[in-house]
C-alpha cells in the first residue's frame, strides 16, 4: 500500500507526489492502490487543476484501469489539455483515437495532423511520445493514409522513432529488411530488441545469422584458392582472420556452440589467430560445464585427448595422463570409449 496519504499535502511540490506513483499504479494489482491514485489525480485535478492529474486521469479512463473504459470521457480529457496547456501526450492519444477510431470516427487526416503537431513540437527534443508519433506517421507514410503513399518517408519515420527505441518502430523495420535481406540492418535491430527487452526470438535471429556467417567465413579461410598468389592468401587469411574472430564472439554471445569450439580450437593450435592456449582451455573447461550433456561430452572428449597427449601434438600443453583419461571416462560417448582403448592398447604396445 502506498503511503503517499501520511503526507501532509499543503505546500508541496504536486510533482513530488504524482510522480512516483505514476510509474506504479498501472503495475500495481492492488484495488486499494488503483483506488486511491484515483482519489489523488482526482483531487489535485480539482484543487489544483494540475495538468498532469488531468492526464492520468485520462489515461486510466482510456485503459479501464481502476474504472471503466469510457473513452468520451478520455477524449474530452485530453482535448482540454492539449487546447489549455499543450500537451503532447494528449495530443498523442488524441491522434490515436482517431487514428484508429474509437468515441471519435475514425479521420486519418486528423490523426495525422496530431501526429505531426507533435513532432512540430519537439524538434529541438527527443521523448517516447515523439517517437511513438513517428511510428504513426511512417505507418502512414507507407500505406497512403490521408499522407501520400511514401514508403521511403515512411522507413525514414520509423528509422527516427527507432533510434528510441520505440518498439513497433524496430519490429517493422526488421520485417521491411528481412524482406530486402539487408543483413546488417538485421542483426542492428535485433540488437535494439535483445537490448531494449532481452527479446528471445531476436536472440535466436542473432545466433542464426552469426553462426552462418562465422561457417561461411571459416570454410573461406581454411579453403586452399590456387587462383591466390602466396602473397595474396597471406593477405587474405590475415584480413578474413580478425573478422572470423569477432563473428565467433559475437556468435557466442547469442548462444553459438559450434562457435564457441571453433574459437577454442583456434586459440589453442593458433589457427589464423596467436596462438593462446590457455584462453583455448578456458573456453573447452566452461563447455565441459555446459547445461547440455551432449556439450559437456564433447568438450570432455577433446580435453581429454589435450592433456594425455600434451606436448605429443607439438601443442604447449602441460601433459597429464591421469587427467586426460579421467576427462574421457566422464565424457559418455562412443568416440571417447574408442580413445581410451586406443590409449590402452598404446600403453600395452609400450610394455
Amino acid at each position: 500500500m502506498f503511503f503517499i496519504n501520511k503526507i501532509d499535502r499543503e505546500g508541496v511540490d504536486i510533482q513530488c507526489i504524482l510522480n512516483p506513483l505514476t510509474d506504479r499504479y498501472f503495475e500495481s494489482g492492488e484495488e486499494s492502490n488503483l483506488k486511491y491514485v484515483y482519489e489523488l489525480f482526482n483531487e489535485y485535478a480539482d484543487k489544483y487543476n494540475d495538468a498532469n492529474a488531468k492526464y492520468y486521469l485520462g489515461e486510466m479512463y482510456y485503459f479501464g484501469v481502476y474504472v471503466d473504459v469510457d473513452l468520451e470521457l478520455a477524449y474530452y480529457i485530453f482535448k482540454e489539455l492539449k487546447n489549455d496547456y499543450k500537451d503532447i501526450r494528449a495530443i498523442f492519444y488524441l491522434g490515436k483515437m482517431y487514428y484508429y477510431g474509437g468515441y471519435v470516427e475514425q479521420n486519418h487526416e486528423k490523426a495525422f495532423k496530431n501526429f505531426n503537431h507533435i513532432i512540430e513540437e519537439c524538434k529541438n527534443e527527443d521523448n517516447t511520445v515523439k517517437a511513438t508519433a513517428q511510428y504513426y506517421l511512417g505507418r502512414m507514410y507507407e500505406n497512403g493514409e490521408y499522407a501520400d503513399k511514401n514508403e521511403e518517408k515512411g522507413i525514414e519515420f520509423y528509422k527516427m522513432s527507432a533510434e528510441r527505441n520505440e518498439i513497433k518502430s524496430i519490429e517493422r523495420l526488421i520485417e521491411i529488411n528481412e524482406e530486402s535481406n539487408k543483413e546488417e540492418e538485421l542483426i542492428k535491430y535485433y540488437n535494439k530488441l535483445v537490448l531494449i527487452n532481452d527479446d528471445t526470438n531476436a536472440r535466436e535471429k542473432l545466433y542464426e545469422i552469426y553462426n552462418r556467417k562465422g561457417k561461411e567465413i571459416l570454410i573461406n579461410l581454411r579453403d586452399n584458392d590456387d587462383s591466390l598468389s602466396y602473397i595474396q592468401k597471406i593477405k587474405k587469411k590475415a584480413k578474413q582472420a580478425k573478422e572470423a574472430v569477432e563473428i565467433l564472439k559475437k556468435g557466442i554471445e547469442y548462444g553459438d556452440l559450434v562457435g564457441k569450439f571453433e574459437l577454442a580450437f583456434m586459440n589453442v593450435i593458433g589457427e589464423f589467430i596467436e596462438e593462446n592456449v590457455e584462453e583455448g582451455l578456458r573456453i573447452y573447461d566452461e563447455l565441459a560445464k555446459h547445461e547440455d550433456e551432449f556439450v559437456r561430452n564433447e568438450a570432455k572428449y577433446v580435453l581429454g585427448q589435450l592433456y594425455y597427449e600434451g606436448e605429443e601434438n607439438a601443442i604447449d600443453i602441460k601433459g597429464d595422463k591421469e587427467k586426460g583419461l579421467k576427462l574421457l571416462k566422464d565424457a559418455n560417448m562412443d568416440e571417447a570409449v574408442l580413445k581410451l582403448k586406443s590409449y590402452e592398447a598404446m600403453v600395452e604396445v609400450a610394455n
